[in-house]
């Protein structure tokens, strides 16, 4: 749609007819949503006051004229008839209303990818969440599991040196019983004298 179409849609609530039906459609429905006048008022020219408006750096005298204009065209008024009191500061916080519409306008990519980049944040900081989460129950399970085991390494240190007191009571009496039966045999079986080979 081009700035014709446009000017269609604001200036107009009235059905709107052509030869062609989907443009028909289309103003007849923008029309119902965009256009200035309402219940099946037209009122011609009215885009220039929003051109005035939006385009241009905005004044009470060249809205005033604009509106003149566009009144006298659709004979509500005669020359000069319009009077229009609004008080300066009003007229000043529309005006500056307008330039904050316009610089945040302006940075309207900088505010989409700062939320771009906002939501990206949530979601890292969920996952880390997520992440911390799972840390932590591994830690207490890693943390019982070494419990264990190291009550386990214990025991069985403590099970390695009563085994090796054992063993050694048993290699003690062993020599023991070896020593005894050792003497036993040379007392009952005496060494007789030996001959000695020259």
């Amino acid at each position: 749609m081009g700035y014709d179409d446009y000017r269609l849609i604001i200036q107009s609530n009235q059905h709107y007819r052509s030869s062609d039906r989907k443009k028909d459609q289309l103003i007849n429905q923008y029309r119902n949503l965009y256009s200035y006048p309402t219940h099946g008022r037209d009122i011609s020219n009215i885009h220039l006051l929003a051109s005035a408006v939006l385009q241009r750096k905005p004044s009470m005298a060249a809205i005033k004229s604009i509106l003149e204009s566009v009144l006298i065209n659709q004979g509500v008024i005669e020359q000069g008839e319009l009077k229009v009191n609004l008080a300066a500061n009003k007229v000043e916080e529309w005006i500056d209303n307008r330039r904050a519409y316009l610089l945040v306008e302006a940075q309207r990519g900088n505010i989409i990818q700062l939320a771009d980049t906002q939501a990206s944040f949530d979601h890292v900081r969920a996952r880390l969440g997520e992440i911390k989460s799972l840390s932590v129950l591994c830690k207490g399970e890693l943390e019982q599991q070494q419990s264990a085991l190291t009550g386990l390494l214990q025991q069985c240190t403590h099970d390695l040196n009563d085994y090796q007191q054992q063993a050694n009571k048993c290699l003690s009496a062993a020599k023991f019983d070896i020593a005894g039966i050792t003497e036993r045999r040379d007392m009952q079986c005496p060494v007789s004298g030996r001959v000695r080979v020259v």
